[in-house]
């Protein structure tokens, strides 16, 4: 038996809605993770196993859930630490935010955004440039991360997503440093920079 609450307009967003929003946008060339998607139960997805070091998967549902994976590639190496920037955190993230803003135009309902970096115990990240820092090894060393599993979320209404993505972004960024034992007081700054460097949101 199953209990569970329904939209009150029925699904999120309807099968052909889905489709056609999905094909128009993969043939606009814009979004590489809708390139070559198929039909799958109640979902669309699209697959990349050949994307260089950098394979993803994403599915997005009739019911306004989207699902999107992508193996983390470090920036660099810092002594005995892998490291990453903070751009390189919300590369993924601002990208399926963007699809998902796309794809969920004029739906109705509340988001969960749920961010997880899974298996990158030791990972490091840099605050800056590596060449711009005295010693890399020892900043690499003091930010990395300790937990297997980093789970952050966020939520906030579909209709209101597109309004300010940015607000998002920082809300996930702040939550994220932490495990990496690192704050900053000019977050929403740092956070706008990294977006516009790899153009996102």
């Amino acid at each position: 038996m199953i209990i569970a609450p329904v939209y009150p307009r029925g699904l999120a967003l309807p099968h052909e809605t889905l489709f056609e929003r999905a094909d128009f946008l993969e043939r606009q060339g814009q979004q590489r993770f809708l390139r070559d998607f198929r039909l799958i139960h109640e979902a669309i997805a699209a697959q990349d196993t050949t994307a260089g070091p950098r394979p993803y998967y994403f599915e997005m549902s009739v019911h306004g859930i989207a699902f999107m994976e992508q193996v983390m590639t470090p920036a660099g190496r810092a002594g005995d630490y892998d490291f990453v920037y903070l751009g390189n955190l919300l590369h993924p993230v601002a990208s399926a935010l963007n699809l998902a803003i796309a794809l969920l135009r004029g739906a109705v309902a509340n988001l969960l955004i749920r961010y997880e970096l899974i298996r990158c115990t030791q990972l490091a990240l840099l605050p800056r440039d590596y060449s711009r820092l005295a010693m890399p090894d020892d900043a690499a060393k003091v930010r990395r991360l300790v937990d297997t599993l980093v789970r952050v979320s966020v939520t906030t209404a579909a209709e209101g997503m597109n309004d300010n993505p940015v607000a998002i972004m920082i809300e996930l960024s702040r939550q994220l440093l932490w495990a990496f034992n690192h704050r900053d007081p000019n977050l929403p700054t740092l956070v706008s920079e990294a977006l516009k460097n790899i153009s996102a949101v």
